[in-house]
C-alpha cells in the first residue's frame, strides 16, 4: 500500500488515516459545536492538512456524517439489546422509538442537528446523510425482523422495510419540533394511537 505522509507521521492504512481524521472531527465538534466546526479545525486536532481531509472525504459534511454513523452505531446496539427482551411486540416499537429519541435528545452531538443554528446548513448536509438514514433504516429493519411475533403482527401491506421507514420519519417530527410537558408520556399514547395501527394488524387482517 501507498504511503501517505501525514505532518511527521506516515500512515501505513487508509482505514487508520479515515479513523485518524473522524476521532480529530469528534473532538473538534465537542469543543467547538457541530456548526461552528470547519475544515481547518478538523485539520489541527489531526495535525494533518486540509488537502488530506479532502483526500480521503471530499468535504467537511462527509467527515461529520462519519462522526454521526460512529455515535449512531453504539445506540444502535444499545437500542437493540434494550428491547430485546421485552415480551410484547408492540412494546419493542413504541419503547424502541420512545429510547431513541430520549439517546438522540441526550446526545449533545446527535440533538445539535436539529437546532436552529444547525439547521440551515441542512441542505448542505442532506446528500451526505444518506449513510445515516440507511444506517436507522438497517437497525429499524433489524429489530422488526428479529422477533418472529413482531414480523408477523405487521399489516399484511407492511414490510418491515416500508415499516421501518415510516418509523424513522415519525422520529424525524418529534426532533425537529421540541416536545412539550410531559413529553414522553405523550409520544408513548401517540404512538399507541397513531403509529402501530398504521403498521400492527388487526385481528383477523393477517
Amino acid at each position: 500500500m501507498s504511503r501517505t505522509v501525514w505532518g511527521h507521521h506516515t500512515t501505513e492504512n487508509a482505514e487508520e488515516a479515515r479513523e485518524r481524521i473522524v476521532d480529530a472531527a469528534e473532538t473538534a465538534i465537542t469543543r467547538w459545536g457541530l456548526a461552528r466546526t470547519r475544515i481547518d479545525d478538523i485539520a489541527e486536532e489531526a495535525r494533518c492538512g486540509r488537502s488530506t481531509i479532502y483526500r480521503y472525504f471530499g468535504n467537511r459534511e462527509n467527515v461529520i456524517v462519519q462522526v454521526l454513523l460512529r455515535r449512531g452505531r453504539v445506540f444502535a446496539d444499545v437500542l437493540l439489546r434494550r428491547v430485546d427482551d421485552m415480551p410484547d411486540p408492540s412494546d419493542k416499537i413504541v419503547e424502541g422509538v420512545v429510547l431513541a429519541l430520549m439517546q438522540i435528545r441526550e446526545d449533545e452531538l446527535l440533538s445539535s442537528i436539529f437546532t436552529a443554528e444547525v439547521l440551515p446548513s441542512a441542505e448542505r448536509l442532506a446528500e451526505a446523510a444518506e449513510p445515516l438514514f440507511e444506517l436507522a433504516t438497517q437497525v429499524w429493519v433489524q429489530l422488526l425482523r428479529s422477533d418472529p411475533r413482531l414480523a408477523r403482527s405487521l399489516r399484511p401491506d407492511v414490510s418491515p422495510e416500508r415499516a421501518a421507514e415510516w418509523i424513522l420519519r415519525i422520529m424525524l417530527s418529534y426532533l425537529a419540533v421540541p416536545l412539550r410537558n410531559n413529553g414522553v408520556r405523550t409520544v408513548r399514547r401517540d404512538l399507541r394511537l397513531l403509529l402501530l395501527p398504521a403498521l400492527v394488524a388487526t385481528k383477523g387482517e393477517n
